[in-house]
């Protein structure tokens, strides 16, 4: 009895794959054939994906015209990443060169205000039932309240931090300016380094 043939199975790669092994989008159109269209399995009203068979991609990785596209694009994605560096490195150097100004104000007030504060934020937000509780929160949380109070309302933080605003590395230099900004407050409100001690 003769053997029956067995089918070669067919493998493809969605063009996010191609793009990830090097290929751009203009060496796809003149090395590849066009691609195979399948209905998109998780969306059914998305556009079709598009495949291409990873024995053509293989055949084609291997010719000096595709080293030479994939080459041309790693040197771009060197450059690029150099450039995205610079402007990490220039938007940390923006964040250290922000003003900080902190201002002073009586201690015991200041968890007034914070508690108020606190307070007008739950009603606002409509979770009335917690704005009764406010003044019975622990002490490490009221002291948060106090530190969010300050950075929010004695403090030019939230105009500061528009100059950062749309530049690559805003994150980090977020995080980087918040510790700044930090040491400032302890400096103006010793009372926190205190408390912090005596914990």
């Amino acid at each position: 009895m003769e053997k029956e043939c067995k089918k070669e199975k067919i493998e493809f790669y969605a063009k996010t794959t191609l793009l990830s092994r090097g290929w751009t989008e203009r060496s796809i159109d003149e090395l590849l054939p066009p691609p195979k269209l399948v209905d998109n399995p998780h969306y059914k009203c998305a556009a079709p994906m598009q495949l291409w068979d990873k024995k053509i991609v293989h055949q084609k990785e291997r010719t000096k015209k595709f080293k030479m596209y994939a080459e041309k694009k790693a040197k771009r994605s060197k450059a690029m990443q150099k450039v995205i560096e610079k402007k990490k490195d220039e938007t940390i150097e923006i964040a250290e060169c922000l003003d900080i100004t902190v201002k002073r104000i009586d201690f015991n007030e200041l968890r007034k205000l914070a508690l108020l504060d606190k307070e007008i934020w739950y009603e606002v937000t409509g979770q009335y039932w917690r704005a009764p509780l406010v003044h019975f929160a622990d002490e490490a949380t009221i002291t948060r309240w106090e530190l969010n109070y300050i950075r929010h309302n004695l403090t030019n933080y939230d105009e500061e931090l528009e100059k950062l605003r749309g530049r690559i590395g805003k994150d980090i230099a977020y995080c980087h300016y918040k510790d700044i900004l930090m040491d400032k407050i302890y400096e103006v409100y010793p009372e926190f380094m205190q408390e912090e001690e005596q914990a």
